[in-house]
């Protein structure tokens, strides 16, 4: 019985420090947000990329995605696939679906 108790504790830890780790995260991206100048990040075409938008990967590794959606900007684009991969490329090396 009080082998129970601690691993559901630890359970409850566990999603606690992941609540968290979330947290941090959409804390992080307001502030790369705040500080990152704002300059314009044209992808090929010569569109501007904002946060939110569908990209297609023009420069995809061998393992890596070819779609996501924009997550951070900064001197890279952060993009995030529907499966939750993250990876970053240049600017020019993305195309708004």
């Amino acid at each position: 019985m009080k082998s129970e108790e601690r691993y559901r504790e630890l359970l409850d830890l566990t999603e606690e420090l992941e609540k968290l780790n979330l947290r941090r995260e959409q804390v992080a991206d307001r502030i790369d947000a705040l500080l990152s100048p704002i300059a314009a990040h044209p992808d090929r075409e010569g569109t501007e990329i904002n946060i939110g938008d569908k990209v297609s990967i023009l420069t995809p590794g061998k393992y890596s995605f070819r779609e996501g959606t924009v997550i951070r900007i900064g001197k890279l684009v952060t993009v995030k696939s529907n499966n939750g991969d993250v990876t970053t490329r240049k600017a020019n090396n993305l195309r708004i679906i």
